[in-house]
């Protein structure tokens, strides 16, 4: 059933990615396309940051060759960050529904972080809030959930670190955000 759910994603993914108009996509396309052309490219034997930033500069009727594309993607990931909300696709997934970053970290594809969001120059939002069993739910928040879940010695290093990265870029955890409101 995994994989068959997984064609599916990749087929609609394919299909969608060859339209010509994409200012027609639906919302639910555009997450389907996006988490699909970065979750679905390890897969593939290709590069997930590269397949992301082919469907966004496709996206943007933009060449494949546009500079800086850098910026393109992390605006792009910035407008639609509360949408990209991805299905769960495989075992991988903590829960069935996923933001975009969280859906990277389940699939342990952290590249996105490493190779696109550690650029100062373009700022990327990392506190979009989901809400999960009625509690708000961040970025470090999902990756503690993770940790807390039971990982192996060298992925709870590595989630750690990612969680001391992310923290660098301005990412909060949601007590942290609701302190701020509150004025302490």
């Amino acid at each position: 059933m995994k994989q068959l759910f997984t064609l599916f994603i990749l087929g609609f993914t394919l299909s969608v990615n060859a339209q010509t108009d994409y200012s027609k996509m639906s919302e639910s396309e555009i997450m389907i396309s996006v988490c699909g052309s970065y979750g679905n490219a390890s897969t593939l034997g290709k590069e997930p940051v590269e397949e992301l930033k082919k469907f966004i500069l496709k996206f943007r009727g933009l060449p494949q060759d546009y500079k800086p594309w850098e910026k393109i993607v992390i605006d792009f990931l910035n407008e639609y960050g509360e949408i990209l909300i991805c299905p769960k696709a495989d075992t991988t997934a903590l829960f069935d529904n996923e933001q975009f970053y969280k859906r990277a970290v389940s699939s342990y594809q952290f590249e996105i972080f490493y190779d696109l969001l550690t650029d100062d120059e373009y700022p990327v939002e990392l506190n979009m809030i989901q809400m999960r069993n009625g509690k708000p739910e961040t970025l470090l928040d999902f990756i503690k959930k993770r940790i807390d879940k039971g990982v192996s010695g060298e992925l709870e290093r590595e989630l750690y670190s990612l969680i001391a990265d992310l923290q660098e870029l301005g990412a909060k955890y949601a007590h942290e955000l609701e302190d701020k409101k509150k004025g302490f």
